[in-house]
């Protein structure tokens, strides 16, 4: 697909419904508005705490 038939889908889909498992925030980047880039990086950034509050921690990678 295209990227200008792929931004007129994204553009098209419809607002949240759970009966049909449809959540907007999920697209490229590029497509997000800036609430919901917001929102994905507090999650990111949460995390390492996330893990500290069960018992475990994050650690760089040996392959990096």
């Amino acid at each position: 697909m295209d990227q200008e038939t792929r931004a007129r889908r994204l553009a098209l889909r419809p607002l949240h419904d759970d009966e049909r498992k449809l959540q907007p925030d999920i697209a490229d980047w590029q497509h997000l508005s800036e609430h919901a880039r917001d929102k994905g990086r507090d999650a990111v950034q949460a995390l390492p705490q996330i893990l500290a509050d069960a018992g475990y921690q994050m650690v760089p990678s040996k392959n990096a």
